[in-house]
């Protein structure tokens, strides 16, 4: 039955069903999901990989890995939305490597599962690809320092603020107020002096 209602062409009735499916337990319903999606059109694949997420089995895993690189742009979505539901700490390395590749509605879908994020490893993480990073996505990495007042990454960011992106420059110097302290006196003052407004 609630296999049947994905072939629905009637939101509701699609949504009803992924409802009833989200509470039931067993590791084989999940691989069930996993099969089906497979073969379904992209909204509702979509709309099973938000469920399969929601269930938070991580025999999923995988498969929504696997979504990230999805031919659709709403399957890819859901599967950056997923992802962290199944576990934040292997998460970030698959939501960061979708920053460096992806367009800006997934950079910005990243960005919002990386800011909720309150595991230890997110700060090194993100810091320590902000260099490499395109410039849509070094703009989101310094929002996300900023947000967590890493004072020990002032430095990365202080280089940005030299970046012939005018984008880039504007994120680092928005950022910066939240990430210096005393110490950074004297950087701050060569800033000023050398700084191009974007």
């Amino acid at each position: 039955y609630l296999f049947t209602g994905l072939k629905s062409n009637n939101k509701q009735y699609r949504i009803k069903a992924l409802d009833l499916a989200r509470n039931l337990p067993g590791e084989k319903l999940t691989l069930q999901w996993v099969k089906k999606a497979g073969q379904l059109a992209d909204q509702s694949k979509a709309e099973v990989i938000d469920m399969l997420g929601e269930r938070g089995d991580k025999l999923a895993l995988p498969f929504i890995r696997q979504a990230l690189t999805d031919q659709n742009e709403t399957v890819r979505l859901a599967a950056i939305s997923a992802l962290p539901m199944l576990g934040k700490d292997y998460a970030i390395p698959d939501l960061l490597a979708v920053m460096k590749k992806g367009n800006p509605a997934e950079i910005n879908a990243v960005k919002t599962q990386l800011l909720s994020c309150s595991i230890n490893t997110l700060v090194p993480s993100i810091a320590n690809e902000l260099p490499a990073m395109p410039a849509q996505a070094k703009t989101a990495i310094m929002e996300i320092l900023a947000s967590r007042k890493s004072k020990e990454n002032v430095d990365l960011v202080l280089k940005e603020s030299d970046s012939q992106d005018p984008a880039v420059r504007l994120a680092a110097l928005t950022a910066l107020p939240d990430l210096v302290s005393r110490k950074d006196v004297d950087k701050l003052y060569d800033l000023l002096r050398r700084v191009k407004l974007p």
